[in-house]
C-alpha cells in the first residue's frame, strides 16, 4: 500500500525502521508486552476462582453475549482503518487516520444506541435469553471504549511505546477484576457486575495510556492531511481487512449465539468460561506478539526485502512455548477446572479440553497480519469466508443434534482444519520454510537462549 512521502520534520519520527528491524529490538519489544500481558493474565487467573463462586454460569452466559455483541459492533465502528496507522512514513498521515477512526467510532456508538434500545427485548428473545435485554443498553458505551482502545494501541505501537502498552494491559485487568469483585460481593448487580467490570477494564487502559498519547500527539502539531487522499490511500482496509476482521470475530461469536439459542445461557456460561480461561490469556500473548510482529514485518520488508526470517522465528518460539501447556490442558482440563473453579464448573473444563487443539493452532497462526504487510488482504478475506462457512455448517448440523458436547467437539475439529490452512498461507506468502520452523529454527533458538 503506497503512501505519499513528505519532507522530513525536525521532530522525532514515530518509526525508525533501521533500529526496529534489529532482532534485539524485536525481542525487547516482545518482552515488554509479554511482561505486561503476563501480569494482566495473572490478575485474571487469581480473581477467576473467586468470581466463579460469586456469579452463576447463567450470568457468565450473559457476559459472553454482551462481549460478543459489543465486539462485533466495535469492529464495524471504525471500518478497520486503525491498522493503517502503522504504515505511513508521514506522521501527519498517520495522525489523520487516527482522527478519522475516532470520529467514525463516536458516530457509530451514538447511532447504535437507538436500535438496541428499541428492539432490546426482541433481540434477547431471539438469543434465547430474555433476561439479557437490560444489558443491551450498555453495548454502545462498550463499542466506543473497545474501538478507542484499538486506535490507541496502534498509535502507541507506531511510536514504539511498548512499555506504556504493557502498562495498559495491567491497569485494565486490575480495574476490571476489582470492579467485578466489589460488585459481586454486594450480591445486588447480577450479570451487571461482570459487564460493568468489563467496561472498567477498558476505561483503565485509556487512563493509563493518556500521558503517553499526550506526549506523542504533541510532536505532530495536530496537522491533518486531506481526508479523501488518506482514505483513498488506505482503501483496502475497509474494502478487504474490515470484512476479514468482522468475519473472524463473527466466526468466533457464532457458537456463542447458537449455544445460547439452542441450549440456553447456563450452558453458554460453561462454554464461555472454558473458552475464555484458555483464549483470554492466549489472546493477551497473541495480541502482544502480533503488535510487535506487524511493525517488525513492515520494517523488514522495507529495509531487508524479506519477512521469512521473522515468520520462522516467531512461529518457532510460539510452538516451543505453547506445546506443553496445551497438551496438559487437553489431558487434565475437566479435573483442573473442578479444582480451580468448583465442582459445578467441571463441564467448562471438558469444553476446554475439546477446544485445546483448535486453540493451539490458532495460537500458532499469530502472524496473520502478514496479509496486511504484503498487501494481500483479499486472500485473508477469502480464508475468513471459508472459515466462517465451515463454522456455520458445523453449527447447523450440530444444532439439530441437541448435544452440547458433540457441538463443541465438531467445532474444534473443523477449526483445526481451517487454521492449518491459514498457517500454510502464512508460510507460503512469507517464503518461510516449515522445516526451519519445526526443526532448525526451533533448536537454534533453544541453544541461543542457553548461551545467554
Amino acid at each position: 500500500m503506497k503512501t505519499e512521502h513528505t519532507q522530513n520534520h525536525p521532530h522525532p519520527q514515530p518509526l525508525s525502521f533501521q533500529s526496529v528491524a534489529s532482532k534485539d529490538g524485536f525481542g525487547a519489544h516482545v518482552r515488554k508486552l509479554l511482561t505486561g500481558t503476563s501480569l494482566a493474565q495473572a490478575i485474571g487467573l487469581v480473581f477467576s476462582p473467586v468470581l466463579t463462586r460469586l456469579y452463576t454460569p447463567e450470568q457468565f452466559g450473559f457476559l459472553a453475549l454482551f462481549l460478543s455483541t459489543s465486539t462485533i459492533l466495535s469492529l464495524a465502528a471504525s471500518l478497520n482503518y486503525e491498522p493503517g496507522i502503522m504504515l505511513p512514513d508521514d506522521e501527519h498521515e498517520a495522525w489523520t487516520l487516527a482522527i478519522l477512526c475516532v470520529l467514525l467510532v463516536a458516530a457509530s456508538s451514538c447511532i447504535s444506541f437507538f436500535p438496541l434500545a428499541v428492539f432490546r427485548h426482541e433481540i434477547a428473545e431471539i438469543l434465547g435469553s430474555p433476561g439479557f435485554a437490560p444489558y443491551l443498553l450498555w453495548v454502545p458505551p462498550a463499542i466506543f471504549l473497545l474501538s478507542i482502545n484499538r486506535v490507541l494501541e496502534m498509535w502507541l505501537s507506531r511510536w514504539t511505546r511498548y512499555t506504556e502498552l504493557a502498562g495498559t494491559k495491567v491497569a485494565g485487568s486490575a480495574s476490571g477484576a476489582f470492579t467485578k469483585l466489589g460488585l459481586g460481593l454486594s450480591a445486588r448487580w447480577g450479570a451487571g457486575g461482570l459487564i460493568i467490570g468489563t467496561l472498567a477494564c477498558e476505561v483503565g487502559k485509556i487512563v493509563w495510556a493518556a500521558p503517553a498519547i499526550k506526549k506523542t500527539i504533541g510532536q505532530v502539531h495536530f496537522l491533518l492531511k486531506n481526508w479523501k487522499v488518506v482514505m483513498a490511500a488506505h482503501k483496502d482496509f475497509p474494502r478487504y481487512s474490515f470484512g476479514a476482521s468482522l468475519l473472524e470475530f463473527v466466526g468466533y461469536a457464532a457458537p456463542i449465539y447458537v449455544i445460547a439459542h439452542v441450549f440456553g445461557p447456563k450452558i453458554l456460561g460453561f462454554y464461555d468460561l472454558g473458552l475464555r480461561m484458555v483464549a483470554a490469556p492466549l489472546e493477551l500473548v497473541v495480541h502482544g506478539v502480533r503488535q510487535v510482529f506487524y511493525q517488525k514485518s513492515v520494517a523488514d520488508l522495507k529495509s531487508r526485502g524479506e519477512i521469512a526470517t521473522i515468520v520462522e522465528e516467531t512461529s518457532s518460539r510460539l510452538i516451543a512455548v505453547g506445546f506443553i501447556p496445551f497438551l496438559l490442558l487437553g489431558v487434565t482440563g475437566s479435573s483442573l477446572f473442578s479444582f480451580a473453579f468448583g465442582a459445578d464448573w467441571a463441564k467448562a473444563g471438558l469444553f476446554a479440553q475439546l477446544l485445546s487443539p483448535a486453540l493451539f493452532l490458532r495460537y500458532i497462526a499469530t502472524p496473520t497480519l502478514i496479509f496486511n504487510t504484503v498487501n494481500r488482504q483479499s486472500l485473508y478475506l477469502a480464508w475468513q469466508v471459508l472459515h466462517f462457512s465451515v463454522v456455520c455448517t458445523v453449527l447447523g448440523i450440530s444444532g439439530r443434534l441437541h448435544d452440547e458436547v458433540m457441538t463443541v467437539a465438531l467445532l474444534s475439529i473443523s477449526s483445526c482444519m481451517t487454521y492449518i490452512l491459514l498457517i500454510g498461507l502464512n508460510i507460503k506468502l512469507s517464503g518461510a520454510s516449515i522445516k526451519r520452523i519445526l526443526f532448525i529454527r526451533h533448536w537454534s533458538l533453544i541453544f541461543d537462549s542457553r548461551r545467554k
